[in-house]
């Protein structure tokens, strides 16, 4: 049942329909993943159909959907149990994102189409899987997971390159702040006859726009809400002009002070988010240790560190081993913070 079908206008539905519109935007690349919302919580008495209204937006948006309660949960036994049974119902939600939803791709939908290019080879893959000892049965996963995690790294690469230093973005402000200084220098400095003809000017669209003979649209007026939620145009005069640049140049000045970008060696987000997802595969479907051992050279010595560098070789093959091997080191440090457990070492490390 879609939301269509099922009907309402509420403001649950209102979100449930944006939350739609959102996930439409994002498939067609206009819109960021880390953009939309990933959250709605729904309040209500049993029986008046938050349970309805989730499902009807997995059918209207096309994507799989995991049902859990806390009554489930908490039936399993005591606290440990309860914990186990949550952490199973994420995990099964995590293997839905390998499940085909209309207009995404066949794998986990967590990046652009766009962003999807055959990263492995049969060949490569068959490497893999012999190398690293990959059950027959999960190759289909283990592809996917791979495949997911190379399209994450492109789309937080290309938002990488997108993205403008501090550095310019403050000339930017600073070069505004000029241009509106000059421009209400010029305003105040006009000559008497200049300015009576402005004035003039701004009149006579001030009365077309008073007549309603005139459209406001591009028109330099304000537009004031009225109480019954329409908004009247109201056309702005010289001096209105002249206080509105003054203001705007120095908002611009007071913007172009930026803080200033971070010292020392910047983190690279494409490849930690490349090597969290990597973990995933690595402890969640695979069922090994996640370590990161090396010699003294660098060289990496677990089999986790080793499939990472070898893996990666085929996303960017310009990244050096000390960067994803520093990455890693990161990502291990940083689980163990969060962890109230540690990982049992399984099929090797």
């Amino acid at each position: 049942m879609t939301l269509e079908e099922i009907g309402g206008d509420s403001p649950a539905h209102q979100a449930a329909a944006d939350i739609v519109s959102d996930l439409a935007a994002w498939r067609r690349g206009s819109a960021r993943w880390s953009e939309l919302p990933h959250s709605l919580m729904l309040t209500g008495a049993p029986g008046t159909g938050k349970s309805v209204l989730a499902r009807a937006i997995a059918a209207t948006a096309g994507v799989p959907i995991v049902e859990a309660t806390l009554g489930n949960w908490q039936s399993a036994g005591h606290l440990g149990d309860m914990l186990r049974e949550m952490r199973r119902s994420f995990a099964q939600a995590k293997d839905q994102r390998g499940k085909r939803g209309k207009g995404f791709p066949s794998n986990m939908p967590v990046a652009p189409a766009h962003h999807y290019k055959k990263t492995y080879s049969q060949d490569v893959l068959d490497r893999l899987v012999k190398t690293y000892s990959i059950p027959a049965r999960q190759r289909d996963t283990f592809e996917n997971a791979l495949e997911d995690a190379a399209a994450i790294w492109r789309w937080y690469r290309a938002a990488a390159d997108e993205r403008t230093a501090p550095s310019q973005s403050s000339k930017a402000l600073q070069d505004l702040s000029k241009t509106a200084k000059k421009l209400y220098e010029a305003l105040s400095a006009l000559p008497r006859q200049a300015e009576v003809s402005l004035i003039a000017e701004t009149d006579r669209v001030g009365f077309k726009i008073f007549e309603g003979t005139e459209d406001p649209a591009g028109l330099p007026v304000l537009m004031v809400p009225q109480d019954d939620g329409t908004c009247e145009p109201v056309a702005l005069n010289l001096k209105d002009y002249v206080h509105l640049l003054d203001a705007f140049q120095r908002i611009a000045a007071d913007a172009a002070k930026l803080p200033p970008g971070r010292k020392g060696a910047k983190r690279d987000d494409a490849l930690r988010m490349w090597i969290a997802n990597i973990e995933t595969l690595w402890t969640q479907r695979l069922e090994r240790a996640f370590t990161r051992d090396v010699h003294e050279d660098g060289t990496p010595l677990t089999s986790s560190a080793r499939f990472c560098v070898d893996v990666f070789s085929y996303v960017d093959p310009d990244t050096p081993t000390s960067r994803i091997m520093h990455e890693m080191k990161l990502r291990i440090t940083a689980t163990r913070q969060r962890s109230t457990g540690r990982i049992s070492p399984q099929n090797g490390g």
